[in-house]
């Protein structure tokens, strides 16, 4: 217990537990149609499913039997003390599902909308056919489902801000003040730069080093960017900074 503590004494983690904390306060102080809005519900699930898998890939480093367990259960292949499969589940799939899901609910164009759905089915299946037929292995490095994953978020952000400046309904707003524009954005950001980072990750990892250690923190920055502003959406009690303007 004692590694376990030592890895999670660190501020990225601190934080992601205060807002994993703050998040889940304030949605609960939420009126009762705000918590089964989608916009709020997906929105806390993200928030949840990220600071879950963050302290439980920590935890598995730390109790490396209980790691081999659920190693053994989903893969075949020999147990090396990675926990990588903790990554390849909750963060470049199911992470990546709610998020888009949630992004999808700002979408007002329904060809668009339509869009974003099949893009994410089409993710969503081409996920399960790799990990079945063990094209990639679950509990080993990915390549082809991170590629995916940043690919179909980068586009879901596009395509919300292509309407954000064609549709009519977001014509009045001040997207500043539209708590979701900011966050959109900050995952628009953050997976471009993943997916640079991924693209040139063994030159970086052998060459530049320090350029690579760099992306890591600009990414860390961006997803504790997101957080903090999902929790404002709880905290707001609706999507935009005043209050009475819109509550879901």
């Amino acid at each position: 217990m004692e590694e376990f503590f030592e890895r999670i004494n660190k501020p990225y983690f601190q934080g992601l537990f205060i807002l994993a904390i703050l998040g889940l306060y304030f949605y609960l102080r939420n009126s009762t149609v705000n918590k089964k809005n989608p916009r709020f519900y997906l929105a806390l699930s993200f928030l949840v499913v990220v600071v879950f898998y963050e302290f439980l890939a920590a935890y598995f480093l730390a109790f490396k039997k209980y790691n081999q367990f659920f190693h053994e259960l989903i893969s075949d292949v020999p147990f090396k003390g990675y926990n990588i499969w903790v990554f390849n589940i909750f963060n470049y799939l199911i992470s990546k599902i709610l998020l888009v899901s949630w992004i999808n609910h700002f979408i007002t164009n329904p060809k668009l909308k339509k869009s974003i759905s099949f893009l994410l089915i089409g993710f969503i299946t081409s996920s399960l056919i790799i990990f079945l037929t063990k094209y990639e292995e679950i509990s080993y490095f990915l390549t082809i489902i991170p590629f995916l994953g940043y690919v179909l978020s980068i586009i879901a952000s596009g395509l919300f801000f292509v309407d954000l400046i064609t549709s009519g309904s977001y014509l009045p707003i001040n997207p500043i003040r539209f708590i979701p524009f900011w966050i959109i954005t900050f995952n628009l950001f953050q997976n471009v730069i993943l997916l640079l980072a991924d693209i040139a990750s063994d030159y970086l990892a052998f060459n530049k080093i320090q350029l690579y250690n760099l992306f890591n923190y600009i990414s860390q920055t961006l997803y504790i960017l997101m957080l903090i502003s999902i929790v404002v959406i709880f905290l707001n009690k609706g999507l935009f900074i005043e209050k009475k303007v819109e509550t879901a």
